[in-house]
């Protein structure tokens, strides 16, 4: 049995560690964008990435700039949902209990103690409620201005138009205003 919400509270209390240390060094900017990538889950060897990709407001306009005059016809969700378009794409650690958290889970599956849909879904739900929980202490800023993008390794916006990454933000802002409803 996995204890998701001991995984929750680590990963929660691992992640305003990290966002507070990535506002720190460069200066509390503007998100567009916050959320986590990860390949946990799905077979990946360990150990498997897993960390918080950012992306600046002002880096976003000015991309999305470039890209739509380079291309009238681009479409603005794909760089807006796909955290490889971001400036900082999976690359806020989450420091060394994090790793061991998902290369734990990811040896499950490993070892056939777990199916990798189970693990997939349930490090996605802890990604949710972490960025809502910390949605809702403030610290991304106003959340109505941000995206919450929980993106796994199998989300591609060739298969869905990363419509699985726009409902978890959809189930995050839910999460935030359960919060706030309390």
């Amino acid at each position: 049995m996995i204890d998701w919400s001991a995984h929750a509270k680590l990963l929660t209390a691992a992640s305003e560690i990290a966002v507070e240390a990535f506002f720190a060094e460069h200066g509390n900017i503007p998100l567009a964008a916050i959320g986590y990538w990860m390949c946990v889950g799905i077979g990946y060897a360990s150990p498997p990435p897993f960390a918080i990709s950012a992306n600046p407001r002002s880096f976003f306009e000015a991309e999305l700039w470039k890209a739509k005059a380079a291309s009238p016809d681009f479409i603005d969700a794909q760089m807006r949902w796909d955290s490889g378009y971001f400036q900082f794409p999976a690359c806020v650690d989450l420091g060394p209990t994090v790793a061991m958290m998902a290369s734990a889970l990811n040896d499950l599956v490993d070892t056939k103690m777990g199916s990798g849909e189970e693990i997939g879904a349930g490090m996605i739900n802890i990604c949710c409620t972490a960025m809502a929980e910390l949605a809702g202490k403030g610290l991304f800023g106003e959340p109505s201005k941000i995206d919450f993008v929980v993106q796994t390794a199998n989300d591609s916006w060739y298969v869905d138009q990363l419509q699985t990454v726009r409902d978890r933000d959809a189930k995050i802002r839910t999460e935030i205003a359960q919060r706030k409803a309390r």
